[in-house]
């Protein structure tokens, strides 16, 4: 990203960034959502096989996790987490009453403990991905969200990666995994063109300024009453 206040100005004066920063704050809500779909797939809160024969304790962990109770939810879930299928589920409901508590790194030992026994579970790696972006850990986020992604390539794996690879400097891998979120994301007009306008600060990053116009061009042809684009765009030519 081009940081105005300390490069030197050589050539034409080029455009402030878009920042990436406020896609990166993105990331919280991709966090609270990881937590929400592993709260109620199934058709509800961890539901487990969906028999209805559901651990009295188990339940009661949920109640009270549902209800704000979170120490109750984790003091419920103590003697049920566990490698079985129950358990596993234990564990999910604990690590999202832990991270409510602010306890992150007993939260991620809660998510770990779950991909150990079960490699494949991508929903769970995306949960622990976001929770490590929101706690500096961006190179684990990183690793466990390309996971995530060769399980199952889901939209909201590329959209949650791109942003952190920008916040590491991996500009080319950012700007592919955007390119890669819009092949496979159904977006309206608008929303194509926040990728565009995204894919420009990445080239913007990458000093590669002809691409970050191309791209800002793309953006504004798509939302062509978008201020904030146009201004970013006729920045190059001043």
């Amino acid at each position: 990203m081009v940081d105005s206040t300390t490069t030197k100005s050589v050539g034409p004066r080029r455009p402030v960034p878009f920042p990436v920063i406020g896609i990166v704050a993105g990331i919280a809500v991709l966090a609270i959502a990881a937590g929400v779909f592993l709260a109620t797939r199934d058709g509800g809160f961890l539901a487990g096989s969906g028999t209805g024969a559901v651990e009295p304790d188990l339940e009661a962990a949920k109640a009270a996790y549902n209800t704000g109770d979170y120490s109750g939810a984790e003091s419920a879930l103590g003697e049920l987490i566990g490698d079985d299928a129950e358990g596993l589920e234990a564990r999910k409901t604990l690590a999202l009453a832990l991270a409510a508590q602010g306890k992150n790194e007993e939260a991620l030992e809660q998510y770990a403990a779950v991909v150990a026994a079960d490699p494949m579970d991508h929903q769970t790696l995306f949960a622990m991905a976001a929770l490590e972006q929101l706690t500096g850990k961006a190179a684990e986020s990183i690793s466990h969200l390309e996971a995530a992604i060769e399980i199952k390539p889901e939209p909201s794996y590329f959209q949650a990666l791109a942003p952190i690879y920008a916040t590491v400097g991996k500009w080319d891998e950012c700007v592919a995994t955007w390119q890669k979120y819009l092949e496979l994301a159904e977006l309206d007009e608008t929303g194509q063109a926040q990728v565009h306008a995204a894919i420009a600060s990445a080239y913007e990053g990458a000093r590669e300024y002809d691409k970050a116009k191309e791209s800002l061009g793309q953006a504004l042809f798509l939302d062509p009453n978008n201020e904030t684009y146009r201004a970013r765009l006729e920045g190059y030519a001043n």
